[in-house]
């Protein structure tokens, strides 16, 4: 056999070769290729999964301390009336609830404000003038017989510095009635959880920021 015969087999050896070489490269791309499309699949998948099973696992909870934010009672929200700004003894509409939840309120300076412990029930309009700063009212209408009553919610409130009122209201027709703006809420039986779950939704949720 000649040396030309030679290196004609040589190179076409070497071409089938490469030929096979560069097919084998385009494989393993395509395998890389279509394991990363199935990684992002799954992975997407796994993500939709967990989106579905994780909020109603227990555990999850809208503050640091407390039961789960979708069990907490946050009362009955109202329609929104004027806000309006009235002298005291001015005339006007009634509210939708008594106590009230939003409306005519009376000029409130941030320094004559005063949270904490009421011995005497609370003008509507003041109370409105709270509310617009944020404040939850707890107010009660008993009569002289429910001193253990008025404990336990002093008890409550006297745990926030601000934010929290406690009143009598005598002419409400529930016992116990908590308020935020537009929220409210009534029951006749002293209920802890249900009072701190109210506060913890409705406090600071104002029209006037604090400064």
């Amino acid at each position: 056999m000649s040396s030309s015969d030679l290196n004609k087999r040589e190179r076409s050896k070497r071409s089938a070769i490469g030929r096979e070489t560069r097919r084998a490269k385009r494989r393993l791309r395509k395998r890389v290729i279509r394991g990363l499309m199935l990684s992002v699949v799954g992975f997407i998948g796994l993500i939709i999964v967990l989106s579905l099973i994780l909020p109603a696992s227990p555990g999850g909870s809208a503050f640091s301390t407390g039961p789960d934010q979708d069990t907490l009672t946050t009362g009955k929200e109202m329609n929104a009336q004027a806000d309006l700004l009235i002298e005291k003894g001015q005339h006007h509409m009634d509210y939708s609830t008594y106590p009230p939840t939003s409306g005519w309120y009376y000029r409130l300076d941030q320094e004559d404000i005063t949270w904490g412990l009421y011995s005497e029930p609370i003008d509507n309009e003041l109370q409105v003038s709270y509310l617009r700063y944020g404040g939850v009212l707890i107010q009660y209408n008993c009569n002289d017989n429910c001193l253990d009553l008025v404990e336990k919610l002093q008890g409550i409130a006297s745990r926030y510095e601000e934010g929290v009122i406690l009143a009598p209201y005598n002419t409400m027709n529930s016992t116990i009635a908590l308020t935020g703006l537009l929220w409210i809420d009534q029951f006749e039986k002293f209920d802890e959880q249900r009072i701190e779950d109210f506060i913890q939704i409705h406090i600071g949720k104002g029209l006037v920021r604090m400064e």
